[in-house]
Formats: structure tokens, sequence, C-alpha cells
């Protein structure tokens, strides 16, 4: 959707997709979530220190220092540093 009338949601998620730096979706390092940019704000609540970030396994996350035992279960984190390219194509491949 184009237009006046558009949502944050929406605005936001024209932005990540349009982002020359390849951003994957939103973190929070305040609330401990996140989101990729094709299930933005599933919670249905975007906070505003949501930053756009890179799409990492939780192990990559735990080799950049971030805890990930707000959701132990997730099967992906979004991050402020992009983790190697490869090692993220070979270990994100089904989500």
């Amino acid at each position: 959707m184009s237009g006046p009338n558009q949502t944050v949601q929406e605005i936001v998620g024209r932005y990540l997709d349009g982002s020359s730096e390849g951003f994957d979706g939103l973190f929070s390092e305040a609330g401990g979530c996140c989101c990729t940019k094709d299930d933005l704000a599933p919670c249905g609540e975007m906070q505003g220190d949501c930053e756009a970030g890179f799409l990492a396994t939780p192990e990559q996350a735990a080799n950049l220092g971030l805890s990930t035992e707000d959701c132990p279960d997730s099967p992906f984190w979004i991050t402020r540093v992009k983790p190697d390219e490869q090692d993220n194509q070979e270990s994100l491949s089904g989500i």
C-alpha cells in the first residue's frame, strides 16, 4: 500500500525491504524480542526502541555476546551485527 494512510508497520516494512543494508527484521535490546520483516510485530506491539538488524541463529547471537535467555525456544534472532553470510544461509535455511 502506498499513500497517506499507511500504518507504521507498513512504513517500517517498506524501509526494511528497500534498505541497501539488507536488514532482515527488527529487535529491541530492552524488550529482548525480535521479529522478521516478513512477520513484523507478531505480538501487535511494535515498540519505539526497535532497531533494524540481521537474522542470526541463537548460536550466532550467543557468539556475538547476546543473551538468548528471554526466548530460549526461538529458532532465530535479529542482531545489530551481521553474522557471517555463508554460515547464516546454511543455518537458517529452514526458517
